[in-house]
């Protein structure tokens, strides 16, 4: 019984979050959002330097004797965003959102798998791209599937919380793992995650404008 209850539980998680996901996928109300975030109001963020990306990512995990196991992630909103000067491309990052009626205390981890997706579906096209048009020259960027020089676009994940409760939840992978008072050495060679968390009692309303 307790199975059926939780997929009730979420079936109906999933139906709060439709129409949501539904309006951030416009780009118009996506925009304001970001920029009422990101950019305190000022209108940075415009519809037409929005091109939309596929939801699912999918993350490659190495195992063991050459076998690899592929997590795909799917988030709700996904753009890449060209920022220009004078018609001149400066740079392009990928905004990702996450919409959460209620608050998942794993949220952080969920988080990074999106982003480390993110950045290994880059990697996998530059990679195909380059040995296809055969430019790398090195062994090591032969081997490595990029060049030196190369660089990936910068990923920026948000989780939208609109629920009625108070987020009481980690926003940082440390807060969420177990290390015991008098092991902080530990803390030396473990590389945080900072959830980008937005919700009605950390955002100005006068920043938005929708």
């Amino acid at each position: 019984m307790g199975g059926i209850y939780i997929n009730s539980k979420r079936n109906e998680d999933r139906r709060k979050d439709a129409p949501v996901k539904r309006q951030m996928q416009k780009p118009h109300i996506f925009c304001d959002f970001v920029n009422g975030v990101l950019f305190q109001g000022q209108q940075r963020l415009k519809p037409e330097m929005l091109t939309r990306l596929p939801e699912g990512v999918v993350l490659k995990l190495e195992g063991r004797a050459g076998k690899s196991v592929n997590l795909e992630r799917v988030r709700d909103v996904a753009f890449e965003a060209s920022f220009s000067h004078r018609k001149q491309l400066i740079f392009r990052v990928i905004l990702g959102m996450e919409n959460q009626s209620y608050v998942d205390y794993g949220m952080v981890v969920r988080e990074m798998g999106y982003e480390a997706g993110s950045y290994g579906e880059q990697l996998k096209v530059r990679k195909q791209k380059n040995r296809k048009e055969k430019v790398l020259q090195s062994g090591d960027e032969y081997l490595s599937g990029i060049k030196r020089e190369e660089r990936l676009i910068p990923v920026v994940n948000f989780v939208f919380y609109y629920g009625e409760k108070a987020w009481d939840g980690t926003t940082r992978l440390l807060e969420l793992l177990d290390i015991p008072q008098g092991e902080e050495w530990i803390y030396d060679y473990i590389s945080d995650y900072r959830m980008n968390l937005v919700h009605v009692g950390n955002v100005q309303a006068g920043n938005f404008h929708k």
